[in-house]
């Protein structure tokens, strides 16, 4: 059933899936309220960070994240501890901005917008400090008839 208040779907069926975590804290959208003069190249400076990191991490793991080569469906989750606090959801999602940049440049995601990704928002309080990326591939379902009458289900 999809949730009528962000539109997540945990029933759609999905192809793949991978986890991993990058352990870098997102900026808050108020930290960067112009894309003009210096702050453009602070922005630039911070995608290219999150590109390096994500690439790196991806490097790094034994399954490795296909390049996207059609929707997929991403759940950031912002860990936070100690004296930092929860983000209201305009500043979580804008201060994002860069890590789902670098995530479109180093092949994780096709593009940014609606007919390339799904993007859902999280933030809890955990350690240490950084970005849980759940990254879900959909897929197809197929249903077939078996000869006893029963049904299988195959995701492709």
């Amino acid at each position: 059933m999809t949730c009528p208040k962000c539109g997540f779907d945990a029933c759609a069926p999905m192809r793949d899936r991978w986890e991993f975590f990058v352990p870098l804290d997102s900026k808050s959208m108020n930290a960067r309220l112009t894309n003009s003069g210096n702050a453009r190249w602070a922005y630039k400076a911070e995608r290219n960070r999150w590109e390096a990191m994500i690439a790196a991490t991806l490097a790094d793991l034994s399954s490795g994240v296909a390049s996207a080569t059609s929707k997929r469906r991403v759940t950031i989750t912002r860990c936070y501890f100690g004296r930092q606090q929860h983000r209201d959801h305009d500043n979580l999602v804008g201060g994002c901005k860069a890590m789902v940049d670098a995530l479109v440049r180093t092949g994780v995601l096709v593009d940014d917008n609606a007919k390339g990704a799904q993007i859902f928002y999280r933030q809890e309080r955990a350690t240490p400090t950084g970005v849980r990326f759940l990254v879900e591939e959909f897929g197809v379902e197929l249903h077939t008839q078996m000869g006893d009458g029963s049904i299988a289900t195959r995701v492709l």
